[in-house]
């Protein structure tokens, strides 16, 4: 063959080798992407899916369908995880997530790029105080089979978890229930609401931004915004910018640093090591949202101004100064002083080595008629006080 045909030779044969690859880069995706649209496809991969995540959580699951759109997003609706006696642990109307495969091949991260969560329903409960967890298997299911064996290194961001008409409930079945009144025995949480970023979550430590949360408990106890910044690493915990507003309540908070040593001791540390807490100017509280935790205060429905700083733990608080003040400044109360005994009534105790009081006695007949009806000699009598004022301390046990 002379040179001139070998060169034209190569020349085909390497554009028919191009073509060839351009049309396979074109050709192989969309034809992923057809074959997975096919809804026996999608019957199939539900049915793995369905397998898989049973054997996986040791319970029997349930999904309705499954749609995955190559490279990008997966779709799953209708989840129902039963527990061994067939009741409800959780049903999801919708479950969505979505990758970037572009950092994943080209940098080498793995990044989820969103998490939606819909139609949430979560029950979990237990029989008694102490009792096993209706989800004890699945957490045993997911327990290391290898407890000699190092877990799994892992290191990746989730851009953001949306969370939508969400509901929660946890029961002690044995004990009984307090309608209108907040009972950590039987916690129901409706409407949940939450953004959530996590830019950073790996074995060694997290990052979390947590946007917005939102919800209704059942005894009507509400929270309209919870946002705060998290660092976990296992040496601590650092809570920055937190701020928890009610429907008629803000509450902002100072930066909040935890430590404590590894992760088996994040539970003693934050019960019984002092943390220092504190309430930031500007912030207020309408007493009245606090109604479902002291049923007596659902009727005080005035603003208060309140300032708090504290070195406090599970069993003990001490107040290094705590100030309640109406917005007029025509009442006010400041104290300090330490509680102790937390952990049981009949040990507690209350030390205020400095107790100021200031208000008219209008004030104090209009405070003291949201909590009980006073006779109108009472109102009288309190109000031709004019001004008073109390400084002393307090000592009860």
């Amino acid at each position: 063959m002379s040179w001139p045909g070998a060169v034209k030779l190569t020349y085909k044969v390497l554009r028919s080798i191009l073509v060839t690859l351009l049309i396979l880069t074109v050709a192989l995706p969309a034809l992923l992407y057809v074959t997975l649209s096919l809804p026996p496809v999608q019957r199939r991969l539900c049915g793995i899916a369905r397998q898989e995540l049973t054997a996986l959580l040791g319970v029997p699951i349930e999904i309705e369908s499954l749609s995955i759109s190559p490279f990008s997003r997966v779709d799953i609706s209708g989840v129902l995880i039963r527990d061994e006696r067939s009741d409800t642990i959780m049903h999801a109307r919708h479950l969505g997530a979505g990758i970037s495969m572009s950092r994943l091949l080209f940098h080498g991260e793995p990044v989820i790029t969103y998490v939606e969560l819909v139609g949430l329903k979560a029950r979990i409960n237990r029989p008694m105080p102490g009792s096993p967890l209706n989800i004890q298997p699945i957490i045993d299911a997911l327990k290391p089979k290898d407890k000699n064996k190092p877990p799994t290194r892992f290191d990746l961001q989730i851009n953001t978890i949306v969370i939508r008409q969400s509901q929660l409930a946890y029961d002690v079945l044995s004990a009984p229930t307090t309608p209108g009144h907040f009972n950590p025995a039987h916690i129901h949480i409706d409407d949940l609401k939450a953004d959530i970023s996590i830019p950073k979550l790996s074995n060694d430590d997290f990052d979390i931004e947590l946007k917005r949360l939102s919800a209704t408990e059942h005894s009507g106890l509400t929270i309209t915004r919870l946002q705060t910044n998290a660092t976990v690493t296992e040496n601590g915990i650092d809570l920055r910018n937190t701020e928890l507003r009610m429907p008629e309540s803000t509450i902002r908070f100072s930066d909040i640093d935890i430590k404590f040593d590894g992760w088996q001791d994040i539970a003693p540390s934050i019960l019984h090591q002092p943390h220092h807490v504190a309430i930031l100017p500007g912030s207020h509280v309408t007493l009245a949202d606090l109604g479902a935790l002291v049923p007596q205060l659902r009727n005080f429905n005035r603003q208060v101004d309140i300032e708090l700083a504290a070195i406090g733990s599970a069993d003990s608080i001490a107040l290094e100064h705590f100030d309640l003040s109406l917005p007029d400044e025509k009442a006010w109360i400041m104290c300090q002083g330490h509680i102790r005994g937390l952990d049981s009534i009949r040990t507690a105790s209350l030390h205020l080595s400095r107790l100021s009081v200031n208000a008219t006695g209008k004030e104090i007949t209009d405070i003291a008629g949201s909590f009980t009806q006073l006779s109108p000699m009472a109102v009288r009598t309190i109000c031709n006080l004019g001004q008073i004022c109390l400084n002393g301390s307090i000592d009860a046990a």
